[in-house]
């Protein structure tokens, strides 16, 4: 919006005939308006359009400052938390279909081993599902471990990152 309202006072002072050359940051170039006779322009129009242009030009200055500020200190902080909560729910999530494959394999091989004489087959098909069941105790302990110690640590490092970031957000009001 800051910088529509610059360019709105150089077009302004091109279409009235006044000469402005001001340098854009961020389209990196020159603006040039073309030189024309103002002589049938009132001064105090020159006066305040000039007023007009150096105000926009010293509005976005500050508000890009400001802006700036905040991004550094507020927004990508916030990024980074945000990328971090959602790696974190990726891996609760995935903890929670380990839990479901755990019980899937748990039942089938409490069912097999309620067997009281297995045939040869059964007994095959029981150490297979042991070892699937074995697995997937690893598996499912491995993620419940991880998030447990990780889980700790996030709540620290969270609560290191409110506070500066509460800290920047009330100084920039």
């Amino acid at each position: 919006m800051l910088n529509h309202q610059f360019h709105c006072a150089n077009y302004l002072a091109e279409s009235c005939g006044l000469v402005m050359e001001e340098e854009d940051p961020l389209d990196e170039r020159v603006v040039r308006l073309p030189k024309q006779e103002a002589q049938d322009i009132p001064p105090e129009m020159r006066q305040a359009l000039e007023d007009y242009a150096t105000a926009m030009a010293y509005c976005r200055e500050e508000s890009f400052s400001i802006l700036d500020d905040l991004d550094a200190f507020v927004v990508r902080p916030a990024d980074r938390f945000h990328m971090i909560t959602k790696t974190i729910d990726k891996t609760i999530t995935k903890r929670e279909h380990k839990l479901i494959d755990f019980d899937r394999h748990r039942i089938a091989y409490m069912k097999y081993s309620a067997i009281a004489e297995p045939s040869p087959s059964e007994e095959k098909n029981m150490f297979k599902l042991q070892t699937q069941f074995d697995n997937a105790a690893a598996d499912y302990d491995y993620f419940n471990n991880m998030l447990k110690d990780e889980l700790v640590r996030f709540l620290d490092l969270s609560q290191e990152f409110i506070e500066p970031v509460d800290f920047m957000a009330d100084y920039m009001k």
